[in-house]
C-alpha cells in the first residue's frame, strides 16, 4: 500500500496497479489505504477515490464508487475487513462503518448498509465477533450478531487521554491498543485491561502492532520497533538506523507472512523483522558520571567550589560537598555503548529530593537540579544499551549542601523565641478579633434573618392576595346583579350597597398588594393617557363625601381652573389620591377639616413645562419629625396606626413609588396634633415621556424599570412597548428636526432637543440607541456634547452622528477624535442618513447577537422579551459602555448589573458553562474582529479601544479565539474578498 499505487509479486515478476496501468490494471486513484483478501481470493483495494477488486483467477478487475444506489456515500477507504461469516467491513474516513449485502460473489449487485456514522478510521481490528476501533483516546465494540455498539470504559481508563495510535487482536483473544509510551491490553472475556509501559527515555507513539508466533506483541515507533512480552512483562527495543528511508509507520499497516515474518509498512516501503532470528547482545555497559557544572559553570578536577576543592576527576568521586550558595548542579552522564549512543536509555534519582527514578534517552544524557535546600542527598544513575537492557551497575555520587548562616544553630534557638513570643501575641490577637467576628456574626445573621422574614411575609401576603382575588371576583358580580335588579327594600339595598363597597375596598387593597411586589421585581407596567386632573379629581373627592357626612367632618375641593391637562395613568394616580384621602379620614377626629385643594404650578428646574399640584391638608393627630422620615417607607405604621390595628403599611409607600413612575413628587408637612398636609407635584406636558409626538388621544403602553446607580436623575425610567430603535435628534432647526422625524418616522422612535446640554438630559432619561446631533447650536455644541456623552460610562455605548455645514478635514476630524462615529456634512440625502444609522444598529446588533450565541438564550416565541432577553441586553451594554476600560471586569460588571459576583457567575455559567471573565473576555475580542474586518485603525489602536492593555497578550488571546493573530486575521480578511470577487 503507498501513494503510489500498488505492486503486486508473483514469484518474480511485479505487476504495478495505478492510474496510468492499462486495463485491467487500472485503478480508481493511487492513493491506497487498505488490503483485505475476500472469500474468493478476490483482492478489495481500499483507495481515496473508492473501492477496486482484482480477480485474480479472471484477470478482471472491479470497480465500487459511492452513489445511491449502491449506500456507499464516501468514496475516501479506510480500512476493509473480513468478517467472520466471510462479510466485507468498508471503514470510510468521511462516511462511517459499512459492511456488505447480497451475494458477496456477484460484485455488480453488491450493495452496502452504513452501520455507524460515528467513526471513520484506520484504526480498526476484527476478533471474537466483534469489530474494535478506535476514536481519538476510546476504544469502541461492535457486536456482529447484535449490531449493538459500546464504549470500551475499562480499556479507556488506562489510555488517561491520550489517543490510541494503533489496535491489533492477538491468537490470545485480547485487544492491543498502542498509545503514548505504552500498550493496552484488555480482556473482553473479564473486562480488564493493564497498561504495560514502554520506557525508552522520551515520549514514543506506538501506532502499528502485529504478534509473532510466540504470542510476543511487536509495535513500531518512529525511532524503534519494540518487542514485549506479556508473559515475561519485558520489553525488548531495536532502534532503527538513522539512514533508513522509512520515517514514519502508518498506523495499522502490518501483516505476518506464513514464514512468521512481520512485515510493517510506512511512508517509503516496509520493514521485514525476522522473529526468529532476533537475538540481543548480552553486553551491559558501565555507566559513569562525565561531567558536572555548579550554578552553570564546568567544575573540573582541582577547580574551587566555593570553600571546597573538587580532588579528583568527577567520573570517580564518591562525596561533593557544596556550599548553600552553590546549590544549583548539573551532571552529565554516559554509558560505555557506542553504537547508537543516542538511542541509549538512563534512569537517575536523587535520593532526598526526587520519589521515583527519572528517565532519559542519550539524546539528554544530563539531570539538573536547582537550588536544593541543605541537607544529605545521594545521586544514582543506571543505563541500558540501545536494546533496552540495563546494568545492573550504578554511578553513585553522595552530595552535601550545607545550611546557610541563617540556619545555623544560634540563629535557630533566636528562632525559636521569636516563634513563642509571636504565638503568644497572635493567640491574644486571635482571640480578639474571633471575638469580633463572632459579634459580627451574629450581627449578620440577626440581618439576613429579619431580611427572609420580610421577604416571606411579603411573599406570604402576595400568595394571599392572589388567593383572595378570585373569591373576591365571584363575590362583586352578584352583588351588582342584586343591586340592578331594583326588588330589595331600602334596608336590604342599604346591605348590599355595604357589601358591594367593602368588596371594592377588599378588591383594591389587594391589587396594592400585587403591585406592591411588581415594583420590587422591577415588572410594573403602567398606561400613560392624557386625563383632565380637575374632574378626575373632583370625581375621587366626591368617593368619600358620604364619609365626610357620617364623620361629621367639614370636607371641601377647591380648584383655581376648569380643566388641568395631565399625561398619567389613571388608575396609579387613583389610588394615590385614594390613599392619601383613605388616611386623611382615618385619623382626622369627628367635627374635623379635610381639604383637597388643586392648582397649577409655575415652570421650574424639576418642572420645565409647569406642574399640577394637588394639596390634600387634615386637621388630625399629625406626625412628629422622626415619623415623617419614614411614613414612605414599606409596612411603616405610626404608633396610633398600630394601636387601631388597620392598615397594611404599604399604602403611602406604594403612593410615592406610583409618583416617582411619573417623574413627580410627593411631600408631607405635619405638625403633632395640629394636622398633616400631602403635597402631590405632576409634570405637565410630554416631555418626559419616551416619544414626542403623541396624538392628544393616543394611549401609551409604558414599562417602568429602575434606573441603574450610576445615573442620578430618577428612580424610574420609563421606555416605550414598541420595538422600534429610539433615535434622538438634537438641532436648534425645528425644520430639520421635523424633516428627519417625517422621513424615518416609519422606522425609528425619535425624541427631540433644541441644544447639547438638553440632550445630555435627554441622553440620562431615555438610554437612545443613536444620537444625531447638529454642530453649531447654542449653549452646548454638537463637539462638546459628544465629548461628555462618550466620557460617561453609562452613555459611552451609544453611536453619535454628527452633521454639520463645516465641510474642512480638521474639523471633521475634531468631531472623529472626540468620539463621533459618523460625520456628515450639510447638505445631507436622507437615504445616506438612514444607511449610517441601520449601521450603527446593525454593528450594535452583531455584538448582541454574538453574546447571545455565548449565553445560548431561548428563542423568543412572543412579542414581548422573555427574562433571559432582558437579561443579556443589559450584559451586553455593560460591556459595551466599559469595553475601553482595561481596568474592566467582573467585580464592576456585578457591580453594574446589580447582582453579587457568586450569583452573577452562578447565572452565566448555568447559560452558557463560560465564567464571567471568559465571557468579558470573548466579548473584548469579538469586538476587536469587527473592527479589524471594517479596518476600524491598526492593531494597537484597536487594541487599546477594546480594553486590552498588552499587545503581547492580546494576540495570543485573539490567535486562541480565530486561529490567527490580529494582523494576519486582518490582512487574509481583505485577501478572501478579493478572491472571492474573481
Amino acid at each position: 500500500m503507498c501513494r503510489h499505487g500498488l505492486y503486486h509479486t508473483t514469484g518474480k515478476i511485479i505487476f504495478i496497479f495505478d492510474t496510468n496501468s492499462k486495463a485491467p490494471q487500472k485503478i480508481l486513484l493511487n492513493n491506497v489505504y487498505a488490503l483485505e483478501e475476500d472469500a474468493y481470493n478476490r483482492i478489495w483495494i481500499g483507495t481515496a477515490g473508492g473501492i477496486n477488486i482484482w480477480d485474480e483467477a479472471n484477470q478482471k478487475m472491479y470497480a465500487i464508487t459511492a452513489n445511491p444506489t449502491n449506500g456507499l456515500i464516501t468514496n475516501y477507504i479506510a480500512r476493509i475487513l473480513r468478517g467472520p461469516d466471510n462479510t466485507m467491513w468498508v471503514s470510510t474516513y468521511q462516511g462511517g462503518l459499512f459492511k456488505t449485502q447480497g451475494d458477496l460473489k456477484n460484485i455488480d449487485l453488491l450493495r452496502f448498509e452504513r452501520v455507524s456514522d460515528e467513526f471513520g478510521s484506520e484504526k480498526i481490528v476484527a476478533g471474537a465477533n466483534s469489530l474494535w476501533f478506535a476514536m481519538y483516546n476510546d476504544l469502541y465494540r461492535l457486536d456482529l450478531t447484535t449490531g449493538k455498539q459500546e464504549k470500551i470504559e475499562a480499556a479507556n481508563s488506562e489510555a488517561t487521554k491520550n489517543d490510541i495510535h494503533g489496535l491489533f487482536y492477538s491468537s490470545k483473544n485480547k485487544v492491543w491498543a498502542g498509545t503514548q509510551n505504552g500498550l493496552i491490553e484488555y480482556d473482553p472475556q473479564q473486562n480488564k485491561s493493564n497498561f504495560h509501559a514502554i520506557k525508552t527515555g522520551r515520549d514514543v507513539l506506538i501506532s502499528s502492532l502485529n504478534e509473532d508466533n510466540d504470542g510476543n506483541i511487536w509495535g513500531t515507533t518512529n525511532h524503534f520497533v519494540i518487542k514485549y512480552s506479556p508473559l515475561a512483562r519485558v520489553t525488548e527495543l531495536f532502534p532503527l538506523d538513522q539512514n533508513l528511508p522509512l520515517k514514519s509507520f502508518y498506523s495499522g499497516c502490518s501483516a505476518r507472512n506464513p514464514q512468521g515474518e512481520l512485515l510493517f509498512g510506512g511512508d517509503n516501503g516496509y520493514l521485514t523483522i525476522q522473529t526468529s532470528r532476533t537475538q540481543l547482545l548480552n553486553f551491559q555497559p558501565k555507566v559513569y558520571i562525565t561531567s558536572l557544572a555548579i550554578n552553570n559553570k564546568t567544575v573540573n578536577q582541582g577547580d574551587t567550589i566555593g570553600r571546597h576543592v573538587l580532588d579528583r576527576d568527577i567520573s570517580i568521586a564518591s562525596h561533593l560537598p557544596v556550599d548553600y550558595a552553590h546549590r544549583s548542579i548539573a551532571m552529565q552522564f554516559s554509558s560505555l555503548h557506542y553504537w547508537q549512543p543516542h538511542a541509549n536509555i538512563y534512569a537517575y534519582m536523587l535520593e532526598g529530593f526526587d520519589e521515583d527514578w527519572l528517565y532519559t534517552s542519550g539524546q539528554k544524557n544530563f539531570a539538573i537540579y536547582s537550588n536544593l535546600s541543605s541537607g544529605n542527598y545521594t545521586f544514582r544513575v543506571r543505563g541500558s544499551n540501545n536494546y533496552g537492557q540495563w546494568s545492573e551497575q550504578e554511578a553513585v555520587l553522595t552530595i552535601k549542601v550545607k545550611p546557610p548562616l541563617f540556619l545555623s544553630t544560634v540563629f535557630l534557638a533566636l528562632y525559636g523565641v521569636l516563634l513563642i513570643t509571636s504565638i503568644v501575641i497572635g493567640m491574644r490577637i486571635y482571640s480578639t478579633r474571633l471575638k469580633l467576628q463572632n459579634e459580627l456574626n451574629i450581627a449578620r445573621i440577626e440581618k439576613q434573618h429579619g431580611e427572609a422574614l420580610i421577604q416571606a411575609r411579603q411573599q406570604f401576603f402576595t400568595n394571599i392576595s392572589h388567593e383572595l382575588r378570585t373569591p373576591v371576583s365571584l363575590i362583586m358580580p352578584p352583588i351588582q346583579q342584586l343591586l340592578k335588579q331594583g326588588t330589595l327594600d331600602s334596608t336590604s339595598r342599604s346591605l348590599i350597597s355595604l357589601a358591594e363597597k367593602n368588596s371594592h375596598r377588599l378588591l383594591r387593597v389587594i391589587n396594592q398588594i400585587l403591585d406592591f411586589r411588581k415594583l420590587e421585581n422591577d415588572k410594573l407596567e403602567i398606561k400613560i393617557s392624557r386625563t383632565n386632573l380637575v374632574a378626575f379629581t373632583h370625581e375621587i373627592q366626591t368617593l368619600f363625601t358620604d364619609k365626610a357626612h357620617r364623620k361629621k367632618i367639614n370636607y371641601h375641593f377647591q380648584a383655581d381652573l376648569q380643566e388641568l391637562p395631565v399625561w398619567m395613568d389613571s388608575e396609579k394616580i387613583e389610588t394615590v389620591l385614594f390613599n392619601i384621602l383613605s388616611n386623611a379620614f382615618k385619623f382626622t377626629p369627628q367635627g374635623g377639616t379635610i381639604h383637597v385643594n388643586l392648582k397649577q404650578g409655575s415652570p421650574s428646574e424639576g418642572f420645565p413645562d409647569g406642574s399640577a399640584i394637588i394639596e390634600i391638608s387634615d386637621s388630625g393627630i399629625g406626625l412628629n419629625a422622626h415619623e415623617k422620615e419614614k411614613i414612605f417607607q414599606p409596612f411603616y405604621q405610626t404608633d396610633e396606626a398600630r394601636l387601631m390595628e388597620s392598615g397594611t403599611g404599604i399604602g403611602l409607600a406604594l403612593a410615592s413609588e406610583y409618583i416617582k413612575l411619573h417623574y413627580g413628587q410627593i411631600q408631607v408637612e405635619s405638625v403633632k396634633g395640629k394636622g398633616t398636609t400631602f403635597v402631590v407635584q405632576l409634570p405637565l406636558g410630554k416631555h418626559h415621556l419616551p416619544v414626542d409626538s403623541i396624538h392628544e388621544e393616543q394611549e401609551l403602553e409604558l414599562v417602568a424599570t429602575k434606573v441603574p446607580t450610576h445615573l442620578p436623575q430618577k428612580a424610574y425610567r420609563l421606555d416605550l412597548q414598541s420595538n422600534k430603535p429610539l433615535v434622538l435628534l438634537i438641532d436648534d432647526s425645528p425644520d430639520m428636526i421635523e424633516f428627519v422625524q417625517i422621513s424615518l418616522a416609519h422606522k425609528y422612535n425619535f425624541i427631540s432637543a433644541e441644544n447639547g446640554e438638553e440632550g445630555l438630559q435627554k441622553t440620562s432619561s431615555f438610554l437612545p440607541e443613536v444620537i444625531i446631533s447638529d454642530v453649531m447650536m447654542p449653549v452646548m455644541d454638537g463637539i462638546t456634547f459628544c465629548k461628555k456623552i462618550k466620557e460617561n460610562s453609562s452613555t459611552s455605548h451609544i453611536g453619535i452622528i454628527l452633521i454639520t455645514a463645516r465641510t474642512l478635514v480638521t474639523q471633521q476630524a475634531e468631531g472623529i477624535r472626540e468620539g463621533a462615529d459618523v460625520y456628515i456634512t450639510k447638505p445631507f440625502d436622507i437615504d445616506l442618513l438612514e444607511a449610517h444609522i441601520d449601521h450603527l444598529l446593525a454593528r450594535k446588533q452583531e455584538l448582541t447577537n454574538y453574546l447571545k450565541q455565548i449565553l445560548h438564550t431561548p428563542p423568543i416565541t412572543t412579542n414581548k422579551e422573555n427574562e433571559d432577553e432582558k437579561f443579556v441586553k443589559k450584559v451586553m451594554n455593560v460591556i459595551e459602555a466599559n469595553i475601553s476600560d482595561p481596568g474592566f471586569g467582573v467585580e464592576q460588571l456585578s457591580e453594574e448589573i446589580g447582582m453579587s459576583a457568586s450569583y452573577l457567575y452562578r447565572k452565566l455559567k448555568s447559560l452558557t458553562q463560560l465564567s464571567t471573565n471568559d465571557i468579558i473576555k470573548k466579548y473584548r475580542l469579538k469586538k476587536a474582529a469587527i473592527l479589524l474586518r471594517n479596518k476600524g485603525g491598526n492593531v494597537t489602536e484597536i487594541m487599546y479601544e477594546v480594553g486590552f492593555a498588552n499587545l503581547s497578550y492580546f494576540s495570543k488571546c485573539f490567535k486562541a479565539e480565530y486561529g490567527l493573530n490580529p494582523k494576519d486575521y486582518q490582512q487574509q480578511l481583505s485577501k478572501s474578498s478579493v478572491d472571492l470577487n474573481l
